[in-house]
């Protein structure tokens, strides 16, 4: 974790040096105005996780502009990679992500998150950073590339409404997984299910959601709904059975349509998640902000399991 200040004056500088603090190093945000004199509780701190350490954690700063908005495409697969940076209380045992971020008063902005099963292994041009090692935490999908604008179509509703002919049911239900949009609010982290009556309905993201009905900036806020402190997580759920098609009863017969958590498995040893279309092992998180602020410590953790 690395420490933000919300408000830093001389005074606060010279007190945390009273108490062999390095403000040069540790960069923290006080959550409240101190004295110089002051040698003990010296503010609520705010904590963000360190992106430099903890690559599965993506700072707004760094993704990539693409029209008006700013986005980010990472591949995840269930592994340490996307270990969550410290205990939530993940019911599912899937898919999250969790908004993380120290402001007294929260930016305008939105923000949108989606999942999306893959329908096979990208090409050496779709990556802005390529995986080196097996890090896909680290690797990030070019946007603006054929797959990236694939995803974002699918993520902004203008592809992924017609019958899949692979599956027989719409392209945008057979892979979507839906974790942060419009119809989210911090008062309940799986919830928002959209509506789905069977086998012919189209899921798909609803618009971006504002930064203040899904985030708590509050360092002291007791945990409740999706809030944690100064974070908000969000667990993902679908409609689909893995390889895209619709869930059958045991007659064989299609069943009614049941939400249920996007949960994915680790890869099989020698084996490239990349390719994986199932949707059980490897998803594509599409990360969107959209706004004309970005908020300096905002950041989003992507966990797996």
């Amino acid at each position: 974790m690395k420490f933000r200040p919300r408000l830093i004056a001389l005074g606060v500088g010279l007190a945390l040096a009273a108490v062999g603090i390095p403000t040069a190093v540790t960069g923290a945000y006080l959550t409240t105005t101190v004295t110089a004199g002051a040698d003990t509780a010296l503010g609520n701190w705010c904590s963000v996780p360190d992106p430099a350490k903890k690559a599965n954690v993506y700072a707004l700063s760094d993704f990539q502009s693409v029209g008006s908005s700013r986005v980010l495409i990472v591949p995840v697969v269930r592994s340490a990679q996307f270990a969550s940076t410290e205990g939530i209380a993940n019911t599912t045992d899937g898919l999250g992500v969790r908004l993380w971020g120290c402001a007294d008063k929260i930016p305008a902005g939105s923000v949108r998150v989606s999942a999306w099963r893959g329908t096979g292994a990208p090409t050496a041009g779709d990556w802005s950073v390529a995986p080196a090692g097996g890090n896909l935490a680290a690797a990030r999908l070019n946007p603006a590339g054929t797959l990236g604008s694939s995803l974002r179509a699918l993520a902004n509703g203008t592809d992924g409404q017609a019958i899949d002919p692979a599956t027989g049911v719409a392209a945008s239900t057979s892979r979507y997984s839906w974790l942060v949009d419009a119809t989210r609010n911090r008062a309940d982290k799986a919830g928002a299910v959209p509506a789905c009556g069977g086998t012919n309905c189209v899921v798909a993201p609803a618009g971006a959601a504002t930064l203040d009905s899904v985030f708590s900036g509050n360092a002291a806020a007791a945990p409740s709904g999706a809030v944690h402190g100064n974070s908000a997580v969000y667990l993902a759920g679908n409609y689909y059975a893995p390889g895209g098609t619709w869930p059958k009863t045991p007659a064989g017969t299609d069943a009614p349509a049941s939400a249920h958590p996007t949960v994915l498995t680790p890869p099989a040893a020698g084996t490239n998640p990349l390719e994986d279309t199932t949707g059980s092992v490897l998803q594509w998180v599409v990360l969107e902000w959209t706004g004309a602020q970005v908020p300096p410590s905002f950041e989003i953790e992507v966990f797996a399991g």
